[in-house]
């Protein structure tokens, strides 16, 4: 045994290392407990509301934090400003417990003493909890089962409208899910967390072992091997939890492999250091005999397995975000989140194994912790047990999957309605009113978060109202995309130029092996996929190879217009819109592209023809009219309703010429037409509409996707547009034109100024003063300081003078030649033998690089 070793030699020891040089931190004072920076930020946080409360009635900060009656005051401020969650604007115990515990350890942090004893338990005793009725738990117990999973799943390749920043994240975001899924990982512990900045805490490819073994089939599969860094084993790496993911047996669903995800995301990043395509991957031969595999070395194994925007390891955060839209898009009012889904798994591994491999499998230290947290209230099948049959588990699951309800058709934003009554209470008001006094700068912003707050606050209120009809899924209904909205209908429009996504989402959900034909596919389409820059690569129709350009001339198709004009005809021929037009131009003299088919047209006949073909057949014509603009690619253009109900196609690749359009003819429409009102969109459930001016604005909206502005909804309101149409009747063949409805019209359409009268006279007014001229009379009249007399609207309306008017009537609504007659106000115009209903419409300024759809106008002359 040797000798021990003595002080002497100890300090001898000591001063030939430095000991006396490094003396750094030897003094009397208090060294606390080191902590995050997100904890610190919460402390400060806290403990400047205190400061802040002390200054605000003449309190020393220093001298208050241990006064009792003090602490008692701010903690029942605290209290009340908290906002609650889960549909209850009351806290819970352990969000106001949360907040006292911050502020008192930072008290004794700051100041160097404790708050007494005595204090902190009556505050938390006596007064903080009872004081409004706090729940003492709030957060309900949920589990996250499998249907609920694939419901995620599903959402994100068949029907995901939401714009990636890269491609790759889709990929990369279904590899994550199958991660938590497959190994019950807490958010922090595969990722970044959010408590831990700057700490690279997470899975790195050091962390991953893949290899190819021989199963009990005698095939070759794929096995990968993580090791998590779990909660509270910082100092003990060797109690990491590992976790294996295989293929699995037989032949399975290729969305619930997660061996395929990470195959594409590590080809497509170069992750092998011996293996670069998908066939010297998958034509790994396995281990000849026994238990031998055959290990995949990585390029670098620094890397973290899940990479951010910016390479580094992904923070928990930017997950998490991701994961909660996701679970909105799907249908979910409080989506899954990664705890749910790690209490599902730990409750399976526990149905399954032992307590011990339980609690090595979800990284706990405390027993106890699975029987509060994890262990579901609804476990057993007593009924089953005495009816002498074996327990059934499928009707626990089934009340598991209603602790997260699902509704397939939930609104993803409000509907017009909705938006219109939250634009009318005067906390929306104000902040509009801020807004328009000019704030500038950080209150400008504030100001923009405070208004995104309340519509948020508004969604989350209507989406727990909503009653779930049948279990119909979104899109499913026998309607042509009809009411598919704002949100939804915007993949449906796209999906026709992102072929890859279209591939996947049909073949993902098959059934099948990782080495089968379509298990090849589906792999390559993945890489693909995480390899692309953007979700649409190139515009169908667009290609290069497409161009005309050495097509002969043909001397029949016309000449060309310049960009807006309109042919004799009605149709629009517009030249130098996309790639390979110009061409067309050169060779042809016309050319025309078609958004809708993706098919380029040299001819003005064939162009025609096509025309008539959509207006003949509405339902080649999506519902929603907006020009659809995705992954910075123009999908769809737009269309005018009442033009495309007049038997006018004409399509608008500029938003702002589209708008201004669209406004002008609805204001024509609702200003000429007898109450109720039906849409003039072409469809059957358009047509039948009977509603009211309102009621037409936010249809146009929830199904057109057609914002009319404020202004002319107000307008609405306050001006009786209750006017006969101005169509004429077919049977008398007589039409009376009164200039009162176009005045009118022009309120609906915008036009309130002054516009300057013929031969230089002065201006006449708009029927928007006549308006206000009419209130005030009144006004005046119920006072008693006006005569009846004074108070004659219609009267004053059909005698004021406005310009003449050119109405422009066509023989027939679609490629007749057409004529004009200038009218004065209630002069008749002879229709006798045009055989159809003529057409009005506001005359609207076309946009240089717009296609104006009117070719039947309302001119001031």
């Amino acid at each position: 045994m040797p000798l021990q070793k003595g002080f002497a030699a100890y300090w001898d020891r000591a001063r030939e290392t430095g000991a006396d040089q490094n003396r750094q931190g030897i003094d009397g004072q208090v060294v606390r407990k080191r902590v995050v920076p997100s904890t610190t930020k919460a402390y400060d946080k806290v403990t400047t509301m205190f400061e802040d409360y002390c200054t605000k009635y003449g309190l020393q900060a220093a001298v208050a934090a241990y006064d009792m009656r003090t602490l008692k005051d701010f903690m029942n401020i605290v209290s009340w400003g908290i906002e609650g969650k889960y549909g209850d604007p009351t806290p819970g115990e352990q969000a106001i417990i949360c907040k006292w515990n911050y502020l008192t350890a930072n008290i004794r942090r700051k100041y160097g003493k404790d708050v007494p004893r005595e204090a902190t338990s009556s505050v938390t005793n006596t007064f903080v909890i009872p004081s409004i009725g706090a729940a003492s738990r709030k957060r309900p117990k949920r589990q996250a089962t499998t249907s609920r999973f694939v419901h995620l799943v599903a959402t994100l390749w068949e029907r995901d409208w939401h714009l990636y920043r890269q491609p790759q994240a889709r990929v990369s975001l279904s590899a994550e899910i199958l991660v938590y899924s497959s190994s019950s990982a807490r958010i922090g512990e595969m990722i970044q967390s959010s408590s831990r900045p700057g700490t690279g805490k997470g899975v790195y490819f050091r962390d991953v072992v893949m290899v190819v073994f021989r199963n009990e089939e005698g095939m070759a599969e794929f096995a990968v091997r993580v090791v998590r860094p779990a909660k509270g084993q910082t100092y003990n790496p060797e109690n990491n939890p590992e976790h294996a993911m295989h293929e699995g047996r037989g032949a399975k669903p290729f969305f619930l492999n997660p061996v395929l995800m990470f195959l594409a995301l590590w080809i497509a990043r170069g992750a092998f250091r011996d293996y670069s395509t998908v066939d010297q991957i998958l034509d790994i031969p396995p281990p000849a005999q026994g238990r031998d595999a055959h290990v995949l070395h990585w390029r670098d194994g620094n890397l973290p397995l899940f990479p951010g925007v910016d390479q580094r390891i992904q923070k928990a955060n930017a997950f998490d975000a991701h994961r909660y839209f996701l679970g909105k898009r799907a249908g979910f009012p409080y989506p899954p989140t990664i705890h749910e889904i790690r209490a599902e798994g730990v409750s399976l591994v526990d149905s399954m194994y032992s307590g011990s491999k339980r609690m090595k499998h979800a990284g706990h230290a405390n027993p106890r912790i699975h029987n509060k947290f994890y262990e579901p209230n609804l476990a057993t099948d007593l009924q089953s047990l005495q009816e002498g049959n074996d327990p059934r588990t499928l009707v626990n699951e089934v009340f598991r999957e209603l602790s997260i309800p699902r509704h397939p058709d939930l609104a993803q934003e409000l509907p017009a309605a909705e938006q219109y009554r939250l634009q009318q209470r005067e906390d929306y008001r104000d902040i509009q009113r801020a807004l328009a006094d000019g704030q500038t700068g950080i209150n400008r912003s504030r100001l923009y978060t405070k208004l995104r707050g309340l519509e948020k606050r508004a969604l989350d209120v209507f989406q727990r109202s909503q009653q779930q009809a049948g279990p119909i899924e979104p899109g499913c209904e026998d309607d042509d995309g009809y009411s598919l909205g704002p949100q939804r209908s915007r993949y449906a429009r796209a999906c026709r130029l992102m072929p890859l996504r279209r591939r996947l989402a049909e073949n993902i959900f098959k059934v099948g092996h990782l080495r089968s034909p379509l298990g090849r596919q589906v792999l390559a389409d993945l890489i693909a996929l995480a390899g692309q820059r953007h979700e649409i690569e190139i515009r169908t129709g667009l290609e290069a190879d497409r161009c005309h350009c050495d097509v002969a001339h043909d001397s029949n198709d016309g000449a060309s217009s310049s960009s807006g004009e309109e042919s004799d005809d009605g149709w629009n021929s517009s030249v130098g819109d996309g790639s390979g037009d110009d061409g067309d131009a050169g060779c042809h003299g016309f050319g025309e592209f078609c958004f809708i088919c993706d098919t380029w047209f040299t001819g003005r006949p064939q162009w025609e023809e096509h025309c008539r073909s959509h207006v003949g057949n509405p339902s080649t014509i999506p519902a929603q009219c907006n020009p659809l603009i995705y992954g910075a690619t123009l999908v769809h253009p737009g269309f005018c309703p009442v033009c495309l109900g007049n038997g006018h196609f004409s399509q608008y690749l500029d938003r702002g010429s589209w708008k201004k359009h669209v406004d002008a003819c609805f204001g024509v429409w609702v200003g000429s037409h007898r109450r109720p009102l039906s849409c003039p969109f072409p469809h059957p459930k358009c047509a039948a509409l009977a509603v009211d001016p309102l009621t037409l604005v936010f249809h146009w909206w929830d199904i057109h996707v057609i914002s009319i502005p404020r202004e002319t909804v107000d307008k609405l309101q306050d001006v009786d547009l209750t006017v006969e149409s101005i169509a004429p009747s077919r049977q008398r063949g007589f039409a009376f034109i009164d200039q009162t409805q176009f005045a009118k019209a022009r309120v609906l359409a915008g036009d309130d100024g002054v516009r300057p009268g013929r031969s230089g006279k002065r201006g006449v007014p708009s029927i928007a003063e006549d308006v206000k001229t009419d209130r005030r009379r009144a006004r005046d009249l119920s006072r008693g300081e006006a005569s009846t007399d004074d108070c004659q609207p219609a009267k004053r309306l059909k005698t004021r003078k406005y310009p003449t008017i050119a109405v422009v009537i066509p023989w027939s609504p679609l490629w007749s030649s057409t004529r004009s007659t200038a009218l004065s106000p209630g002069r008749l115009v002879d229709q006798r033998g045009s055989g159809h209903t003529p057409m009005t419409e506001l005359n609207t300024q076309k946009s240089r690089n717009s296609r104006s759809a009117c070719s039947f106008h309302l001119n001031h002359t």
